[in-house]
This record gives C-alpha cells, sequence and structure tokens, in this order.
C-alpha cells in the first residue's frame, strides 16, 4: 500500500517533468520581462483598462535625457465580454511615464467611457540637474469605448 501511495504521489512529477527552453522571439521577452503595471481600472470604471510601461532596455542614464533608454506604454482595454480579445493601445515612446489619475465615466453617444490622463517623466537619477529643469513634461488625456479611443495632448 505504501509503494502504490509513493507511486502515486511521483506520477504527476514524472508526467509534467522535462525541460523548458527559452523563447526565441527577444521583443516579447523584453516586454514581458519588463512589464510594469502603472494602473488598473477600479470598480468605479465600465471597462477594464490597464496601463504598462515597458522600458525598451535596461540601462542608466548617462546625465543627459538623450541617454536615458525609451519606455514605451501600453495600454489594454476590454468591455469583459466572454471570448473578447481585448484592444491594445500604444503611446509614442518616452523616457518615462506616470499614471496621474482616472476621470469620471462619461458617456458619448450614449456609450459608457472612460478615461484617464498620463505623463512623460524622467528617471529619478543620473540626469544632471540644468538637463532635468529643461526638460518639460507632456500630458497625455485617454478616453476610450468599445467604438472609439481618443488622445488628447495637453
Amino acid at each position: 500500500m505504501k509503494k502504490l501511495v509513493a507511486v502515486l504521489i511521483l506520477l504527476p512529477s514524472l508526467a509534467y517533468g522535462g525541460v523548458l527552453s527559452p523563447s526565441k522571439n527577444q521583443n516579447l521577452a523584453t516586454t514581458l520581462g519588463l512589464l510594469e503595471e502603472i494602473s488598473t481600472a477600479d470598480s468605479n470604471q465600465p471597462y477594464f483598462v490597464r496601463v504598462f510601461a515597458v522600458p525598451e532596455a535596461v540601462l542608466e542614464c548617462g546625465g543627459t535625457v538623450q541617454s536615458c533608454p525609451n519606455v514605451r506604454l501600453y495600454i489594454t482595454f476590454s468591455s469583459g465580454d466572454l471570448d473578447e480579445v481585448p484592444m491594445l493601445f500604444q503611446l509614442p515612446a518616452s523616457k518615462g511615464w506616470e499614471f496621474v489619475g482616472w476621470s469620471k465615466p462619461t458617456e458619448v453617444d450614449g456609450v459608457p467611457t472612460v478615461g484617464f490622463t498620463v505623463r512623460t517623466a524622467l528617471p529619478s537619477a543620473n540626469i544632471d540637474a540644468q538637463a532635468r529643469k529643461a526638460w518639460h513634461p507632456r500630458v497625455y488625456q485617454i478616453r476610450l469605448n468599445p467604438a472609439s479611443a481618443t488622445v488628447k495632448e495637453s
């Protein structure tokens, strides 16, 4: 009986044993490996929205803003319906991103719309004071619903 129990315990590990090979898709590996979720829609929002910042490389800034790696900003949007493929949006790459906040849900042509604001940012370290002082963030207001997506830079 003890041997039977031991075999039953070891059986799942034998069935799933093997060697994992790393993906050859370097872009996907970089994106998933460096991905940082900077916000998720709260329960007050009518849709499922997630905002991700993804550095293009793991590097430090070297004093100038130009020396800092770019960071891509991705937005996924879904109404939550079964079998729905989420929509994916991307803003232009910047040196960094900050999530500012969610807007109160509104309606556009009778369709609930979710909105939020993000702004470009600089990394907190290794940028000289004069370069930091000369840099100005860009602010983006995003509005999304299943029928439309808009971005307004201010």
